[in-house]
């Protein structure tokens, strides 16, 4: 994971966006396969090894949220707005685990923050 990490950084760093996004869909897929091992073992019993997939787990999908929020404040840098609310917007729609909620507030604080300074409204309703 934290190979996907540095090259997540690197890439954004270079301004190679879509290499960016690999990297952090690569850590939620290690996220996604450790919860399926983590109901896997579970199941079996081992409760020490599943604590310890249960944890990488959490601090997999704990980095790629913050990952994302770090692409959105990318793109608002480069003045995307469009982009940086997508990227928050999938925070707010993908991290909904009840621990994740920091991450959730995180973005919907950046979104808000976002219509200030460019103006507009994430809201359809205004």
């Amino acid at each position: 994971m934290k190979d996907h990490v540095e090259n997540f950084y690197s890439h954004l760093k270079a301004n190679r966006v879509g290499s960016a996004v690999h990297e952090n869909e690569q850590i939620e897929l290690m996220a996604d396969q450790m919860a399926d091992r983590v109901k896997k073992r579970g199941q079996m019993g081992g409760i020490g090894q599943v604590e310890r997939e249960f944890a990488l787990m959490k601090t997999a999908r704990e980095t790629s949220a913050q990952n994302w929020i770090a692409l959105g404040q990318y793109f608002r840098l480069k003045q995307q707005p469009d982009r940086a609310r997508a990227s928050y917007q999938r925070v707010i729609d993908t991290y909904t685990n009840p621990t994740e909620q920091a991450y959730r507030e995180q973005a919907a604080r950046a979104l808000k923050d976002l219509d200030i300074v460019s103006g507009s409204s994430s809201d359809p309703t205004r």
